[in-house]
C-alpha cells in the first residue's frame, strides 16, 4: 500500500468510515486504491474513485457578524473581539464527486495533513487581541476557514481503465477562529 493509501487508511478509521476492511465510496469502489489501480490479480473494483489534486487558498465562512472598535488614541491600543455567536459550516462541493463526501474529505486529510470535517460547529466565547494603530478602526469576524481543494472523480473499469474524469472543487471545514483586518 502506498505511503499516501496508508494515510488516507488512518484518516478513514478517524472517521469511523471503514466497512468491512475497506473505505466506503460511490460504486463499492475503494477511494485507498485510487493511486494503486491494479491490484496484483491485475484488477480493479469497478466504480468512482477520488483524489485531491491541489490546495488552493483557505476560505473564510463567517458565523457571526463583524464587530468593530475604532481607536481615537494618540497612539496603538489593543481591542479584543469575543465571539457571541455560534454557528455550523459546512462542505460544499462545486463540480460532480460521484463519491460520498466522508471519502473525499478523508482522502483530503491524507492527502494534506489536515483535520477536516464535513461540517464544523464554532463555539461561542472564542476571543482575540488585535492591536489598531492611532485613528484606525479594527474588525473582526468569528467563524471556520475552509480548504479549498481541487480534485478529480474517475471511474474505472474492472480492467483498471479509466472511463470517465470530472474535475470538482472542494471547500470544507478545517478550523474556526476569527479573520481581522484594519480599515
Amino acid at each position: 500500500m502506498s505511503r499516501k493509501n496508508q494515510r488516507i487508511a488512518a484518516a478513514a478509521l478517524t472517521l469511523g468510515l471503514v466497512g468491512g476492511g475497506s473505505l466506503l465510496t460511490a460504486g463499492g469502489a475503494s477511494a485507498a486504491e485510487i493511486d494503486d489501480a491494479a491490484t496484483p490479480m491485475g484488477a480493479c473494483d469497478a466504480g468512482w474513485y477520488y483524489s485531491a489534486q491541489s490546495l488552493g487558498a483557505d476560505q473564510f465562512t463567517p458565523t457571526g457578524g463583524v464587530m468593530s472598535s475604532f481607536n481615537g488614541g494618540a497612539g496603538p491600543a489593543s481591542h479584543t473581539f469575543t465571539a457571541d455567536v455560534s454557528g455550523t459550516v459546512e462542505t460544499t462541493v462545486s463540480g460532480e464527486l460521484n463519491v460520498g463526501v466522508d471519502a473525499a474529505v478523508a482522502d483530503i486529510n491524507a492527502t494534506f495533513g489536515i483535520a477536516a470535517s464535513t461540517s464544523r460547529t464554532t463555539s461561542l466565547g472564542q476571543a482575540i487581541a488585535i492591536v489598531v494603530p492611532a485613528g484606525m478602526t479594527g474588525n473582526g469576524q468569528y467563524g471556520a476557514w475552509k480548504a479549498n481543494v481541487a480534485g478529480v472523480s474517475q471511474y474505472r473499469t474492472p480492467a483498471c481503465d479509466v472511463t470517465q474524469t470530472v474535475s470538482n472543487t472542494i471547500d470544507t471545514p478545517y478550523r474556526d477562529g476569527f479573520n481581522t483586518w484594519i480599515s
